[in-house]
């Protein structure tokens, strides 16, 4: 039987200088002020109220608290939330 090593996609990911977020699918969060999130390569809305949103990920799952929160607009890969954003925290 071969002896296989397990593969740390990261550190090569990171060695090659390749963007994290498109070959590991991590999330990409882009902040304008504190009145509107970006996020690409979600996996969905968890939760949604005008206080609190919670999105899923590959890696976390990440809360947005704040108030009047909305999404602006939705697809597969790319969300964008509006409002007053008071805290964001990913959780595992």
């Amino acid at each position: 039987m071969k002896n296989r090593k397990h593969v740390n996609h990261e550190k090569i990911v990171s060695a090659l200088e390749l963007p994290k977020d498109l070959l590991l699918g991590m999330p990409y969060l882009t902040m304008n002020g504190n009145r509107e999130l970006l996020i690409e390569n979600h996996r969905g809305i968890l939760t949604y109220t005008g206080r609190q949103m919670v999105i899923l990920t590959k890696t976390h799952q990440i809360e947005i608290s704040g108030s009047e929160l909305y999404v602006e607009y939705y697809t597969a890969d790319l969300m964008k939330i509006r409002g007053n954003i008071d805290g964001i925290a990913f959780r595992s």
